[in-house]
């Protein structure tokens, strides 16, 4: 829907607020999170809980892991032409890598597999299974677990050095290292295999090396069994142990603080974008800036949510006093004021100056602002009148005069307007009240506000400087388009929270198309938490405390 501007209202063409760009401010920022602060941390709390909740049920694993470092032959150092120490480099890099693979092959890791009994092993495969007799089944399962034996081990060079790392990740931290330690006593082993072998080859070999080479070998296949490696330098191998692997301290896998952290932050990023994503996609007028942005009309009031008191006469006395009682400066209080200001700066030549009161929706507060402005300009030495001109919803009537014997409705149904009276009833000093239907009167849905027997009703009120008008909701009534052209403004009040865009667009349709002055908004029932980015800068910190005291007991 297109947004109405009323063009003949001089008081809306304000160009040089709704032409500027509307910037997001910290403070609008905290704003809208502290707005959906509970579902941000319903959501929060649920990302922690089920990170939690993985963390509980999902088994603890340890890693070891021990270090050997690769001692190369460096038989081709003393090549001619050549550069030593470049062909040690090159060398070693080579070689490290064909380490890293010999370390991961099947040979290796399938010694360890086998002489430590792993494939019954449940924890390679699963609580569940049931060793199979003999045939297929028995190789598929023997495979499987090897597979998941193989998986656990890793192997790595620790940065540029010629040092391997060799781990092993189990449930249990004694395993863990165990098992460490028998994979590289594994590997051990196999380089001296293979040396053994290639002096075998070559018959380059004494009695004694060979008594030697066999009791390294050994020693490094007691250190496959046992997953201990025993203080012996393998002087057969070109690998040496220099740091056997030990019994880790804490669990390696899942991380319960990285994955809490991990939750934590997902959540919080998570919620925030979900909290921007509504809030764009929020039709809802929230703040002054808004109604600028989208109308161009000013905001003359942001008036706080305020409660009412207990029962109906708790409720009475908070319409006829709360703003205007003596010494009150409740942010309530103080944006009822301004409000009563903006409408005193504009007060036209003709008396009385006869300001309609309006809203779109029902149950806006457009009531409570009404009897509240018209207090305020009572209390202010201002002869007022204050008439309930809503026949459907008469709040003001049940409250102010439950037994009425005369009211608006009588004037509207007589034949003979200029003839018909209607009773004032008095409520404080300087303010009178003509309710809208006779006491007992139900409401009448048939019953339409006649522009001309308001006309008469108008030019009977020469004694009143101000009449403040409670006007119907106008998406349940056509009355305003009656009664709108005969005021000299309308003050039009917009729930914050509520009150979407198309709403107050439909409600400026109908006022433009009887070309009415709307004198500006009052952004209404305001949370207390949007009140710091709300309300006016003017307000004291006395004030503050003040409305919080009165939040507090009201």
């Amino acid at each position: 829907m297109q947004h109405v501007r009323p063009s003949n209202d001089p008081a809306l063409r304000l160009k040089s607020l709704s032409d500027q760009p509307i910037r997001t401010s910290p403070k609008d920022i905290i704003v809208t999170v502290l707005r959906y602060w509970k579902g941000l941390c319903a959501w929060i709390f649920i990302c922690v809980a089920i990170a939690a909740f993985y963390l509980h049920i999902t088994p603890p694993e340890f890693y070891a892991s021990s270090n050997v470092i690769l001692e190369p032959r460096t038989s081709f150092a003393n090549s001619q032409g050549v550069d030593p120490g470049l062909i040690q480099s090159n060398l070693d890099n080579s070689q490290v890598e064909s380490q890293i693979q010999i370390v991961k092959s099947e040979q290796v890791l399938r010694y360890v597999f086998d002489v430590l009994k792993l494939k019954d092993d449940p924890e390679f495969v699963g609580k569940a299974a049931v060793p199979p007799a003999t045939g297929q089944d028995a190789a598929r399962q023997d495979a499987a677990a090897f597979s998941a034996f193989s998986n656990r081990v890793s192997v790595r060079r620790i940065g540029q050095s010629l040092v391997l790392e060799i781990g092993f990740q189990s449930h249990s931290a004694t395993r863990a290292a165990s098992i460490a330690n028998s994979v590289t006593a594994a590997f051990i082993r196999d380089q001296i295999e293979a040396k053994a072998l290639s002096m075998q080859r070559n018959s380059e070999w004494l009695q004694g090396r060979i008594n030697e080479i066999k009791t390294q070998e050994a020693a490094s296949e007691e250190g496959v069994r046992s997953g201990v490696l025993p203080n012996i330098q393998f002087s057969a191998s070109d690998a040496r142990i220099i740091t056997s692997a030990i019994e880790p301290l804490r669990k390696s896998y899942p991380q319960t603080t990285l994955i809490l952290i991990l939750a934590f932050a997902l959540a919080l990023l998570t919620g925030l974008g979900a909290i921007s994503i509504r809030h764009s996609l929020d039709r809802r007028i929230r703040n002054k800036r808004h109604i600028y942005r989208e109308f161009g009309l000013p905001c003359i009031s942001v008036v706080p949510w305020a409660k009412e008191g207990k029962g109906r006469a708790g409720f009475r006395d908070f319409l006829a006093l709360s703003a205007s009682e003596g010494g009150s400066v409740t942010p309530f209080a103080e944006s009822l004021r301004a409000a009563r200001t903006s409408i005193m700066g504009t007060k036209s030549i003709s008396v009385p100056h006869l300001v309609g009161i309006v809203s779109c929706l029902p149950n806006e507060g457009k009531s409570t602002i009404a009897s509240n402005l018209a207090h305020l300009f009572a209390a202010s030495g201002r002869h007022t009148l204050l008439i309930d001109g809503d026949l459907r919803h008469f709040e003001l009537t049940r409250n102010f005069a439950p037994d009425a014997q005369s009211s608006l409705g009588n004037i509207l149904n007589s034949k003979n307007s200029r003839q018909a009276t209607v009773s004032r009833v008095p409520i404080v000093s300087e303010l009178d009240f003509i309710p809208s239907v006779n006491a007992g009167q139900p409401a009448d849905v048939n019953q339409f506000v006649d522009s001309t027997a308001m006309q008469t009703l108008f030019g009977k009120l020469k004694s009143y400087e101000y009449v403040i008008m409670d006007l119907p909701a106008m998406s349940v009534s056509s009355d305003v388009k009656a009664i709108a052209p005969l005021l000299n403004s309308i003050v039009l009040v917009i729930e914050a929270g509520r009150t979407t865009i198309d709403d107050i667009s439909e409600g400026l349709e109908i006022l433009q198309q009887v070309n009415v002055k709307v004198l500006g908004t009052i952004l209404n029932k305001v949370p207390e938490r949007d009140l710091p980015a709300l309300l006016p800068k003017q307000y004291s910190a006395s004030a503050w405390r003040g409305w919080r005291l009165f939040r507090r007991f009201a």
